[in-house]
């Protein structure tokens, strides 16, 4: 890279004339583990070293908010130098890129779609479609939670996400009392699920058949709902 005496300069034949050598790059070896650092000590590190670092990408981890998750080196050849775990060399002149945690993604169970779209919203996360199913221990309405990423890996600022809503209790069929007495029709009721009522008095329970109900045997209705026995005697 160099010459001692300079190029250009007269000297007599044969002179003895000193070469200058590139060793190219100055290498840093980075022992220190980047990933769990923060940010801004990360980008410090490296332009230190000569490196340039380029914007963060960002994604959401169980990692403190500016937490470094992943980091890697990229040579102008192209070649790259994954610095996440340390070990690593760079050099002057490298490039690198960091990934970045905005924290997690906000736990939105139990919420109403209204509350959980607008929590999620305000880390730059869109509710773009909820998907429901019945569940006996949820009420109607109410977020179960958050469906996989499609694709898999880890949620990023502005992707689009389907919520798990509850439809609440899944609608039971009323099972036939038909002939029965009544006592034995309150108990299928009642362990069906049901709420059985009747005008019929208890004392003559057992005297007395199951004509009909209303509603009716094998329509489907939710838990709890009040099934009316009428009968002869």
């Amino acid at each position: 890279i160099d010459t001692d005496p300079t190029a250009g300069t007269r000297i007599d034949r044969e002179s003895n004339v000193a070469l200058s050598r590139s060793l190219g790059p100055q290498p840093t070896p980075f022992e220190q583990a980047l990933a769990g650092l923060p940010e801004d000590e990360a980008r410090l590190l490296l332009e230190n070293a000569g490196v340039s670092v380029g914007e963060s990408t960002f994604q959401f981890s169980d990692d403190s908010r500016g937490t470094v998750l992943a980091a890697n080196a990229t040579r102008p050849d192209g070649t790259a130098t994954d610095l996440s775990g340390g070990g690593g060399t760079v050099y002057e002149g490298d490039s690198a890129s960091l990934v970045v945690s905005v924290g997690s993604v906000p736990d939105v169970e139990g919420m109403t779609v209204d509350e959980a779209t607008s929590t999620l919203s305000d880390v730059d996360l869109v509710v773009a479609d909820t998907v429901k199913d019945y569940n006996n221990n949820v009420k109607a309405g109410i977020v179960m939670g958050i469906l996989p990423r499609s694709g898999g890996g880890a949620w990023v600022p502005g992707d689009e996400l389907a919520l798990h809503v509850s439809l609440g209790p899944a609608p039971i069929e009323v099972p036939s009392v038909a002939d029965r007495t009544v006592r034995e029709a309150v108990e299928i009721l009642e362990n069906a699920g049901f709420e059985p009522t009747t005008n019929v008095p208890a004392i003559v329970w057992d005297l007395f058949a199951v004509t009909s109900t209303s509603p009716a045997a094998g329509t489907f209705h939710l838990p709890g709902t009040e099934v009316v026995i009428r009968a002869l005697g």
